[in-house]
């Protein structure tokens, strides 16, 4: 079920690049697009993006195209330097004619996931959410690093700490290892609070 009704999701696991492949090959086979907005810079999206059939293919400028994106599209977004990547987006929009940047940030979620929330922040106290793993382990911080920003947090703004991520063994260890090096730093009343996605 998708949370925006208006738009169809086609998810695919990336650890299983082969069979997803060949799967969203077959749902796509058939499809035709105007537009493919390439924003992810990555080989496996690349070679993903050689499925969709549309007659323009946007990606990011040269400069800025990195694992070959540049490959697989036939225009550019403008280029620029020194941009945050929420304004390279914004390049997107612009390259398609959008001009307006209004942002809204109201996604509908399902009660189930409120329900879940209001269990895990359950009053107005600041809550800080650290989500401490990316899906390249050498841009993840040191477990004693997260510990060090949890223990200020709840020391000097007496916030609600949450360590937040997926269900994967490499999340897991993170977010204990994180926690017990913040409790024998200083075992504060208001540690942090494991959830998952």
């Amino acid at each position: 079920m998708s949370l925006l009704p208006e738009i169809e999701f086609l998810t695919v696991d990336k650890n299983r690049f082969g069979s997803e492949f060949l799967r969203l090959r077959s749902e796509l086979r058939n499809r035709r697009f105007d537009l493919l907005l390439h924003m992810q810079v990555s080989l496996r999206a690349s070679l993903m993006s050689t499925l969709v059939r549309a007659p323009v293919k946007l990606g990011f400028d040269r400069a800025r195209a990195r694992e070959l994106q540049w490959l697989f599209t036939n225009r550019q977004i403008a280029a620029r330097r020194n941009q945050h990547v929420l304004d390279s987006f914004f390049g997107f929009a612009e390259a398609a004619g959008v001009a307006d940047r209004r942002l809204e940030w109201n996604l509908p979620l399902p009660s189930e996931a409120i329900a879940y929330a209001e269990r895990v922040i359950p009053d107005a106290r600041p809550t800080l959410l650290i989500s401490p793993c990316s899906s390249h382990a050498q841009r993840n911080w040191r477990p004693d690093f997260y510990a060090q920003v949890a223990d200020h947090a709840a020391r000097r703004w007496n916030m609600r700490v949450v360590l937040c991520g997926g269900p994967s063994r490499a999340e897991r260890v993170m977010a204990i290892a994180s926690r017990r090096s913040q409790q024998r730093r200083s075992p504060i009343k208001s540690g942090a609070t494991l959830c998952r996605r």
